[in-house]
């Protein structure tokens, strides 16, 4: 019985680890794709430079 619930508890806490690896790796992906896009071309809400 506790070999089972030691190999619960294992399956939980992977499950955790993989589900904010994918979290933080998505944030990353979210901020690499905005830093390219304020770069690339001016974004509507940044103050335009020709004025």
């Amino acid at each position: 019985m506790g070999s089972k619930t030691s190999s619960h508890m294992v399956a939980l806490l992977l499950s955790l680890l993989i589900l904010i690896f994918t979290l933080s790796s998505q944030i990353r992906v979210v901020e690499a794709t905005s830093r390219k896009l304020a770069n690339g071309r001016p974004i509507v809400w940044t103050p335009a430079s020709r004025s």
